[in-house]
């Protein structure tokens, strides 16, 4: 369990409608975003042992089920700004980014990857409901482009796996205009 700040302040205005300070899906959100920052330092580190540096980096959630392989990087790669651009699914975005597989241009992950501790800066000027709104106004506020992929280029759902290795997809996450049966799969009861 990551550890959080006690002293979040009750007038604290981010992801206001799951505040931190009193709500578990608020901590969990701000867990997931520090374990991130973690992840984004060590490769940092990594960065300056190698002398390189990541053109593109990913987050994606631990109950994302793969579908079939995203779209080609390069292509990504090749976009004018990549560099400084977020690339999220087109879908369930509520007032924000789907934030469950994310894509990022190398400043672009430097300004999200970092998200946790930027929601304590004294100068940020925004407020937010939620995660997805909150994502999305950081980008913003820093200049990173917000670019969206359709389902076939970044095929993923949220999915459960049964007590017999069974697949099934969370129905209220799922992007897809096709059935999930068309890959074997189907909505969980």
């Amino acid at each position: 369990s990551e550890y959080l700040p006690l002293n979040i302040p009750k007038d604290f205005d981010v992801l206001a409608q799951y505040p931190p300070f009193k709500c578990a899906a608020g901590q969990n959100v701000m867990r997931v975003w520090k374990a991130r920052e973690a992840l984004w330092n060590a490769s940092l580190v990594f960065e300056r042992a190698f002398r390189a540096q990541y053109a593109m980096s990913m987050w994606t959630r631990d109950d994302a089920y793969w579908l079939k392989p995203i779209t080609r990087i390069d292509r990504l790669l090749d976009v004018n700004g990549s560099q400084n651009t977020m690339w999220s699914k087109n879908c369930k975005e509520w007032s924000g980014i789907n934030d469950k597989v994310v894509l990022l241009g190398r400043e672009a992950a430097s300004v999200m990857l970092t998200a946790y501790s930027r929601v304590f800066e004294p100068q940020r000027l925004f407020t937010s409901w939620n995660a997805e709104m909150h994502l999305l106004r950081l980008a913003r506020s820093h200049c990173v482009s917000s670019q969206t992929l359709t389902f076939d280029e970044l095929p993923s759902s949220d999915a459960i796996r049964g007590e017999h290795g069974e697949v099934c997809i969370v129905e209220c996450y799922w992007c897809s205009k096709t059935s999930p049966t068309s890959y074997n799969l189907s909505f969980c009861p």
